[in-house]
């Protein structure tokens, strides 16, 4: 079954009324018979519902002479997108891409949080949302996906790199009724077919897809050295990559995508210049695994520290340190991170004993302008030192902040400020205390 594109396309004396009559006719031909398909879609391949949403992708776009049309389905509290149809070579979202849409400033009805039509988005920057914002468009078309109890589901957009400033609502008119196949399609399980989505995406990451790592020094501030970096996962993705590691949880891949990112992290050893140890986020899972031993296996344990979070959980402290013991013995070194961001980090330091203690930005943030913060950070400047820990601290994107943390007695630090994290980091020339710091030998009381 086919319908002609061509028919579709606008001429400059077409109105919005004879492209709708036209269209009609069509889409009766074709789309009446997929809904009507689709009613009884338990009894046909699932192949053929993704044949029908890409043409009516395909449609939609022609139509309105945008260079992307994709579908975006909401997911429990999300926004996923699931189909594009575009040219080759056209900057496109990507399957799998999402927003979270709970909580301000997403709240409210879906159907407030999208426009309809923009032509111009030069003149409403604003109404543009991810995906759509990272693709430099210059017009914008959608229109909400309803299922057959009129329930919101998802939006059918399209996108053009140009501004289209004769769109109109009207043109929407069409587009609405390709909606409307495509909600006749929607299925009755939604998590399912989210967590395939991030099951095939987590999968490409894990064989190295749209995943990079970035590294950040941690400096010796008061000789401006970078004693060693912290191996950072990043993704083309623009999801954060805690929330990468957090979705692959649900689909049984985290612990492959924490190995996988640790085996790209340990290449950086031998990168040209590179200096000092290589710090690694792994979860007590992770170091508990038989993966570990092979990691440690392929290194020099002495140039390694293994940083574990606050937020991952340890169900036994005695097995894990068991673990640790024989790769401590033979020069690995253990960080607590996030320390200060709550009461799992003060139990992963008492119960692990670890060689450094890694402070929560939460507390080096305007440390400069409160009091609470630098007392507790000087407790955990006295702490350390009896226990015969390093201090570092994380976050650190001003020179107050810097300032600051030099008088407590802090030495060695992360940041913006000193470098973001990046593929290739300097191993000197970081911002130095201020002036007046310089000849200090002693902290200044907090």
């Amino acid at each position: 079954m086919t319908l002609s594109l061509t028919s579709l396309c606008r001429t400059p004396e077409d109105t919005a009324e004879c492209r709708w009559i036209r269209f009609v006719g069509a889409i009766v031909r074709w789309g009446g018979v997929a809904s009507v398909e689709a009613r009884g879609a338990s009894s046909r391949p699932p192949a053929a519902d993704e044949d029908t949403v890409e043409r009516v992708l395909g449609l939609a776009r022609t139509y309105l002479r945008m260079d992307v049309a994709w579908l975006s389905q909401l997911y429990g509290d999300r926004l996923v997108v699931t189909h594009v149809q575009a040219d080759d070579g056209t900057p496109t979202p990507r399957a799998g891409d999402g927003e979270p849409l709970a909580g301000p400033p997403n709240g409210g009805p879906l159907e407030s949080r999208f426009p309809r039509v923009v032509p111009d988005t030069a003149a409403e920057p604003q109404a543009c949302r991810p995906p759509a914002a990272a693709l430099g468009i210059g017009a914008y078309a959608g229109v909400l996906v309803r299922d057959a109890a009129g329930t919101a589901r998802g939006v059918l957009c399209c996108a053009s790199g140009t501004a289209r400033r004769q769109l109109a609502d009207a043109d929407l008119r069409i587009v609405e009724v390709l909606a409307g196949i495509v909600g006749e399609l929607a299925g009755p399980a939604p998590r399912e077919a989210a967590l395939d989505l991030v099951r095939a995406r987590t999968a490409g990451a894990i064989g190295g897809h749209g995943r990079t790592l970035a590294l950040q020094p941690i400096v010796d501030v008061p000789t401006g050295i970078a004693l060693g970096v912290e191996a950072l996962a990043r993704f083309e993705n623009p999801q954060a990559p805690d929330v990468w590691f957090a979705e692959a949880g649900p689909v049984g891949l985290r612990l492959d995508l924490e190995i996988a990112a640790a085996r790209t992290a340990l290449d950086a050893l031998h990168r040209p210049g590179h200096a000092g140890y290589l710090s690694l986020n792994l979860s007590p899972q992770a170091l508990l695994s038989d993966d570990f031993p092979a990691l440690m296996a392929s290194v020099d344990p002495a140039s390694i520290v293994v940083e574990i979070t606050e937020h991952a959980a340890v169900e036994d402290y005695q097995a894990l340190s068991q673990v640790l013991r024989r790769h401590r013995d033979a020069g690995l070194r253990l960080a607590v991170d996030d320390a200060g961001a709550g009461y799992a980090s003060l139990r992963h330091i008492l119960k692990l004993e670890p060689d450094f203690i890694k402070i929560d930005f939460s507390l080096v943030r305007d440390i400069h302008l409160d009091h609470a913060r630098r007392a507790l950070v000087s407790s955990l400047v006295s702490f350390t030192r009896t226990v015969d820990a390093v201090l570092v601290a994380e976050g650190v994107e001003q020179q107050a902040e810097l300032d600051t943390l030099v008088r407590l007695g802090v030495r060695q630090m992360q940041g913006y400020l000193l470098c973001p994290p990046c593929p290739d980091p300097p191993t000197t020339g970081f911002p130095v205390p201020s002036h007046e710091l310089r000849g200090r030998r002693r902290p200044v009381p907090a």
